[in-house]
């Protein structure tokens, strides 16, 4: 099952090309039957890092300048929020945006990783729930587990959880147990503005 899920996620990514998704160049078998998938090489920092410690390294000459911080996030989101946009408009769904799946290079290209949870709106879909994705971000829907529950909204969802945690240095789900996280990603109120770290 391990071996299907990677070649799926390659040719998720193949049909997902663009500027802020990892290429890649060539997906077949070696001489013993191995699938062998040939991607760009991607260097840099994931987001998660960037937005939690405002003094890494990558930040460079910006480490010093909150604001200027705040605006590079932003337009992190931009493109994340754009790579999401083309994949929807081949009808697929991401599942699992967060900032820790953000690769951010060295010389400021944004990629949106991970695709191993992909779906393709309108395919079959197991009558079992099953549950996939990260808690502390999931959406509404997700935590029934039903594949058919899920849309392009699922995904807005999540970039909306990397926006909370730009503003807020955190996650928007979180609890000290997996059940009362996934209850509050369930039954999440309105977010208040004492949440965030700057106003709204």
């Amino acid at each position: 099952e391990r071996l299907q899920s990677l070649i799926r996620e390659a040719l998720v990514m193949g049909r997902v090309e663009h500027p802020n998704t990892v290429p890649v160049h060539q997906l077949g078998f070696d001489a013993e039957g191995q699938p062998v998938i040939v991607m760009k090489r991607v260097i840099g920092t994931e987001w998660r890092a960037l937005i939690r410690d405002p003094a890494h390294p990558a930040w460079g000459p910006l480490k010093d300048e909150p604001d200027q911080q705040r605006v590079r996030h932003l337009e992190t989101l931009v493109r994340v929020s754009q790579a999401v946009s083309y994949a929807h408009s081949k009808g697929i769904i991401h599942r699992d945006i967060k900032p820790e799946n953000v690769m951010i290079g060295d010389f400021g290209e944004v990629y949106l990783l991970d695709w191993g949870l992909a779906h393709q709106i309108g395919t079959a879909v197991d009558q079992e729930p099953c549950l996939r994705g990260t808690p502390a971000y999931m959406a509404p829907e997700m935590v029934g587990g039903a594949l058919a529950d899920l849309t392009n909204r699922t995904d807005v969802y999540l970039l909306g959880a990397c926006l909370y945690e730009v503003l807020s240095g955190n996650a928007p789900h979180r609890a000290s147990s997996l059940y009362k996280t996934l209850s509050k990603a369930f039954n999440r109120p309105h977010l208040a503005e004492k949440d965030l770290a700057v106003p709204v």
